[in-house]
């Protein structure tokens, strides 16, 4: 597969758009006697081409696998949880390993790379080298799942010249975890669960003190360094042509990990969620009614 875009800009005034921009995006997969399958995908423009950006707009990645082995090699992403690692972008490796009735990951790579402060660019912000790795171990059986999984990522003092303090960034390390589980005591009641945790440094650079609790078993911790927790538990019941379920989660107010773009915190959610089928699964109904507490301090 292969696409071909162009976008032209004229017009009054600087918009801070480029003229003339190409988005070039293609894929090809490689198989192998019906055994390997080498899938190749390249992403590439000029757009933004002017710009020193943490992570580059083009992009290649391969996604080998064999079996129950698949690969990740290159610009690609990886999700462990949606309260640690999820969806963010890396240049590196990762492999997830899927034997009967387990599932192996593990990644390592740079999130995003140094970029010194640009005068001519000054909406751009510098950003430290930051590097991760993670890994994920869990069992699946059809009666259960359980699975737990680690993230780390950690900024490079050195890797700026001249430290951007001014402007409120600096160089952050983290370790977050979580396990998961899912239960069914009987074909038609589920039940499942996690819970999250991130431990954040917002400066590498302060003084170290006794940290109590968790905070004291990581090497990571300082004066700056803070423990965030999220939980999410919920319980369904299953027919042939319905569910039914309530759900409950709390996340701390400021939770985020390094390994995500974005997060909602400071919430506190109960909701009921209800789905059914009519005329052999022809068409269907769903509903979700909640009720939202935020600014839990």
């Amino acid at each position: 597969g292969f696409s071909a875009n162009s976008v032209v800009n004229a017009g009054n005034g600087a918009s801070g758009r480029d003229p003339w921009a190409y988005y070039l995006n293609g894929n090809v997969n490689l198989n192998i006697y019906g055994q390997v399958n080498l899938p190749f995908s390249f992403s590439l423009t000029n757009s933004g081409s002017s710009y020193k950006l943490p992570s580059s707009p083009n992009r290649l990645s391969i996604h080998p696998s064999y079996k129950w082995i698949t690969g990740h090699i290159g610009d690609v992403s990886m999700s462990f949880s949606p309260y640690t690692l999820n969806g963010h972008i890396f240049t590196g490796a990762g492999v997830e390993l899927t034997p009967d009735g387990w599932e192996f990951s593990a990644m390592y790579g740079r999130f995003q790379k140094a970029v010194e402060f640009d005068d001519s660019n000054p909406a751009f912000l510098p950003t430290y080298k930051r590097m991760g790795y993670g890994f994920k171990a869990g069992r699946v059986r059809e009666k259960y799942q359980v699975s737990i999984n680690v993230f780390s990522a950690k900024d490079k003092i050195s890797s700026l010249a001249i430290p951007p303090d001014s402007l409120g960034i600096t160089p952050m390390e983290n370790l977050a975890g979580s396990i998961s589980f899912l239960y069914k005591p009987v074909n038609f009641i589920e039940v499942s669960g996690e819970y999250g945790l991130s431990m954040l440094t917002t400066d590498m650079r302060s003084a170290d003190d006794d940290m109590d609790g968790m905070l004291g078993l990581w090497a990571g911790s300082n004066m700056s360094s803070a423990v965030y927790h999220a939980f999410k538990a919920q319980l369904s019941y299953i027919g042939e042509t319905n569910r039914f379920g309530v759900a409950y989660e709390r996340i701390d107010p400021n939770y985020r990990t390094l390994g995500a773009y974005y997060f909602t915190n400071d919430i506190e959610n109960i909701t009921v969620n209800a789905w059914q089928s009519f005329w052999e699964n022809k068409m269907s109904v769903s509903l979700s009614v909640g009720y939202e507490h935020d600014d839990l301090k």
